[in-house]
């Protein structure tokens, strides 16, 4: 199933009366392209239509549509949870790569996933000699002799007071 089509069926699927217009703002694509993607699901057995009034139908998911909707469904589920384990090991790789160099003590900067992933990767980490914080604010960091930076901060690229951990993870994804 193309792109538009499963958009459309997902937005059906959210809301069963609901104009093509509504489907369109929703999606972000014409109402000419609504209308002939309905009109396909309605084809190959995804969605039935009731029409209320001239302006709304009713759109009905069929089983078909609905065992469409969880394979998709599924498969991002998949793909998503595929993309965090592979970042994680990133994770893991890149943290062990600094204690080989020496490190030991460090300041996760920060918040939202990438350092929530760093911070599970420390305290996976059974060795007391290894210390960390996590700092929400540059201004907080407040760096110690020794203390490596890892800034998790999505918009840091060229002015990270640290080691920018997002570049590190994208770097070894191009490896």
């Amino acid at each position: 199933m193309e792109g538009h089509a499963l958009n459309v069926l997902s937005i059906i699927s959210e809301s069963s009366v609901v104009s093509q217009r509504e489907v369109a703002q929703k999606a972000g694509i014409s109402v000419g392209l609504v209308n002939l993607t309905v009109k396909r699901l309605v084809q190959t057995g995804y969605v039935k239509v009731t029409n209320l009034n001239s302006r709304k139908a009713e759109y009905f998911l069929t089983p078909r549509g609905i065992s469409e909707i969880t394979s998709k469904s599924y498969q991002y589920l998949t793909k998503t949870i595929q993309t965090y384990q592979q970042f994680c090991e990133r994770g893991k790789t890149f943290i062990k790569k600094l204690i080989q160099q020496g490190h030991q003590q460090f300041i996760v900067l920060g918040d939202g996933e990438v350092a929530n992933l760093i911070m599970l990767t420390l305290k996976d980490i059974q060795d007391p000699s290894i210390q960390w914080r996590h700092e929400t604010s540059a201004m907080d960091s407040g760096r110690q002799n020794g203390e490596v930076i890892l800034d998790c901060r999505t918009d840091c690229w060229a002015n990270s007071p640290g080691v920018s951990v997002l570049s590190q993870l994208l770097e070894s994804n191009k490896k």
